[in-house]
């Protein structure tokens, strides 16, 4: 019984407990290890409601390519990024921008939500409101488990003065050579009202990493075939010279694309610039 060794040391000692013995092994409680309660970083394999996590590789946390969507932020990851988006014809009035604020959420394993302000100018008018869009990227997999690395993506326009538009995209893409990566989109867009107008689209890029960890430059192209009720399909093509700058860290990041208009029915320029922060 645990009172015995209790018993005999206080009559040893002449009253005074014997620390060695009292409390006894059996009922000291065990040693607090601080490393037990170490948050684990984006680093180390988690788990969530039962989904191993592993953190995908650095380069695909970041927009590689504006014009070009791949894979998706990790959970648990923010990005918040300001874009300019511009349609430039060059000898007329009919130039165009589009200011974007967004915030991007990797908000569970394998799903990523982004949300978009909008807003937008034709030359000669002022800035207006144009609407909101809401994506969401979804992917079950870890990045490198299943080939190409798939990603369904779901668009939802809400527009003010136009027809709101629906969008989905294949995503896929991974990496190509030693310092080279790729992408490339497979699109399908349509209004829900007005014009009825549909767009078919593909969009692909590669990059090579020029400075470890802070530059990467490459090239974009995309292909659009756009219709509205009673007209005919109007193809559209663009290609043009992109880079990936972190000129602070691995936090701010500066993207840029500048399509150049290889037909007549493309802008002679369509830049698209954005600044990133990511935490």
């Amino acid at each position: 019984m645990t009172f015995l060794p209790v018993l005999v040391s206080l009559l040893v000692s002449g009253g005074e407990p014997d620390h060695s013995v009292y409390p006894p092994p059996s009922l000291r409680p065990p040693a607090w290890d601080a490393q037990q309660e170490t948050a684990p970083t984006r680093t180390e394999e988690v788990v969530v409601v039962g989904k191993r996590i592993v953190p995908s590789p650095e380069w695909t946390q970041d927009r590689v390519f504006p014009g070009t969507r791949f894979w998706r932020l990790d959970y648990g990851k923010i990005e918040f990024e300001t874009w300019w988006r511009g349609k430039i014809r060059g000898g007329d009035d009919n130039d165009e921008h589009l200011y974007q604020i967004e915030a991007e959420i990797g908000i569970w394993p394998g799903v990523q939500l982004d949300i978009y302000e909008n807003i937008e100018q034709v030359e000669g008018d002022s800035p207006r409101q144009e609407g909101a869009q809401i994506e969401v990227r979804l992917s079950p997999f870890d990045y490198g488990e299943v080939f190409a690395n798939p990603v369904l993506y779901l668009e939802w326009h809400p527009r003010h003065f136009e027809a709101d538009k629906l969008e989905t995209r294949l995503l896929f893409g991974g990496d190509l050579a030693p310092g080279w990566v790729g992408a490339t989109n497979l699109k399908y867009e349509w209004e829900t009202g007005g014009a009825d107008g549909v767009e078919y689209g593909w969009t692909g890029g590669a990059s090579y990493e020029v400075v470890e960890g802070a530059l990467r430059l490459g090239a974009e192209a995309k292909v659009t075939l756009e219709r509205e009720t009673g007209t005919p399909v109007v193809a559209s093509f663009g290609a043009g010279p992109n880079l990936l700058w972190k000129p602070l860290g691995p936090q701010f990041k500066v993207m840029f694309t500048g399509f150049l208009g290889i037909d007549d029915d493309a802008p002679d320029f369509e830049p698209i610039l954005i600044f990133g922060l990511q935490f």
